[in-house]
């Protein structure tokens, strides 16, 4: 279980029945060059984040049910990023990202750069490489870059982003690459906006 101010480096990581990495109400933590394989619930779960960087590292067989995903994150305050990452075997959704709330008036960032995620394992829970919500009173800016999308028959959408209630979200996907290899969805993007919620969506510079 993660501290404010841990800093983790250079570990591989499985558990066979509970989240790999896990972390409630912390900030100014940083995760790299840290695998993490075969866990039985989430590869990170982390509630109320601030600053969070995870670099340079692989997550292949995280969880093995609905709703259990490389990387489950509520409320993702601050300044973030994922970068450099691998995920493989995923069992529901690559990186799954859910703000209710704002916990200051500046907006909540996350950067994703050079992720690449490969295949759903084949189970009937695949669902996304990555899951964006944005609800409540929340206030995300969320930029994919760079990054590549391969989703087999197991999977349904790249990146998939929902804006609701009050929320206000800022999507940038730019320079990234998806392959639908039979998905049960588009294998590329989706983009909901609902309620009185505020949504800004900038696509450049993609393969599909």
């Amino acid at each position: 279980t993660l501290a404010s101010g841990n800093i983790i480096r250079g570990l591989n990581i499985g558990s066979a029945s509970v989240d790999g990495i896990s972390g409630s109400n912390v900030s100014n933590i940083a995760i790299s060059e840290v695998n993490i394989s075969n866990t039985g619930v989430h590869g990170i779960d982390l509630n109320s984040v601030t600053n969070f960087p995870y670099e340079d590292s692989v997550i292949t067989g995280a969880g093995n049910g609905d709703d259990e995903h490389n990387i489950n994150i509520v409320n993702l305050f601050g300044t973030n990023l994922i970068e450099d990452v691998r995920m493989d075997d995923i069992s529901d959704t690559g990186v799954e990202i859910v703000n209710t709330t704002i916990d200051d008036a500046t907006t909540d960032t996350l950067t994703i750069r050079r992720l690449d995620v490969e295949d759903h394992v084949a189970q009937a829970f695949g669902e996304d490489g990555v899951f964006a919500q944005a609800t409540g009173t929340s206030n995300l800016t969320l930029l994919v870059d760079n990054s590549q999308f391969d989703i087999n028959s197991n999977g349904s959408e790249g990146v998939s982003v929902i804006s609701e209630q009050s929320a206000t979200l800022n999507f940038t996907i730019q320079n990234s690459f998806f392959e639908a290899n039979d998905a049960f969805g588009s294998g590329s993007f989706s983009v909901v906006n609902a309620g009185n919620s505020n949504a800004t969506v900038v696509l450049t510079g993609n393969t599909v």
